[in-house]
């Protein structure tokens, strides 16, 4: 058999006729090809950001944002009668850490000067010859803590360096997310970082465990999981596969 074929054969090849595409199909293609070409340039910017230019990128006025909120923070230690202000801080793997003093010492003083830490007990941060850092809060990031019993303020704070006068940490993980949002905005206009806790938690029907000097254990037991399957009371929920939870 020579030459092309209409149908499909096992030695011939099939023709086929493309229909002519119409307005919407046109205007469609061209817009797919506007978003692949302005993601292609999102990508190629990102990658043009050092790790330098996102710790020399200055973030906040805190003496503005002290100015502009300490007598907010006032009326809402008014309003809910605050006793006291924890402010928390967050090191480099994720965990978070805080100081609770009095409320009698929220005031301008301690936006100018924070709260004293030993940096050198946080994972990553300064070495021991180096640790005296200061916690200087955030006063935007106030919120009353839901968990304490006793009507509490909290506060998130950043955490400075004060080898030569008060700096922020550069390595400080609120700091370089800051960084890299701003840099980004600067670097692409109209590209907007989106930036957001991942909650993971189990929930478990029974929970025993044990540590002592000569032996150790731990025990536990939820309906969902696959090894209940022979239990008198089956579970007819969903049953989680195992390093599927």
């Amino acid at each position: 058999m020579t030459g092309a074929s209409s149908r499909a054969t096992r030695t011939g090849t099939e023709n086929f006729m493309l229909a002519p595409l119409d307005s919407f199909q046109i205007d469609l293609m061209k817009r797919m090809q506007q978003i692949t070409e302005s993601f292609f340039s999102v990508v190629t910017g990102l990658d043009e950001l050092s790790t330098a230019d996102i710790f020399s990128v200055p973030v906040r006025n805190y003496e503005s944002e002290k100015d502009m909120n300490l007598s907010e923070l006032k009326q809402i230690v008014e309003k809910n009668k605050v006793e006291f202000v924890d402010i928390k801080l967050i090191d480099l793997l994720g965990a978070w850490h805080h100081i609770t003093i009095s409320v009698s010492a929220l005031n301008e003083e301690l936006f100018r000067t924070g709260v004293g830490v030993d940096g050198s007990s946080l994972p990553g941060f300064s070495k021991i010859e180096h640790g005296d850092m200061i916690m200087l809060p955030d006063p935007s990031s106030a919120f009353m803590d839901p968990f304490y019993e006793r009507p509490t303020l909290s506060l998130i704070g950043n955490i400075m360096e004060v080898n030569d006068g008060i700096s922020e940490y550069s390595r400080s993980p609120r700091r370089v997310a800051a960084a890299s949002e701003r840099l980004l905005a600067e670097r692409l206009p109209g590209a907007k970082a989106i930036l957001g806790p991942e909650f993971e938690f189990y929930l478990f029907d029974k929970v025993n465990y044990h540590q002592g000097p000569d032996s150790a254990f731990y025990f536990l037991d939820s309906a969902e999981a696959p090894w209940e399957a022979a239990d008198d009371e089956e579970n007819l929920g969903y049953k989680i596969p195992y390093k599927k939870g």
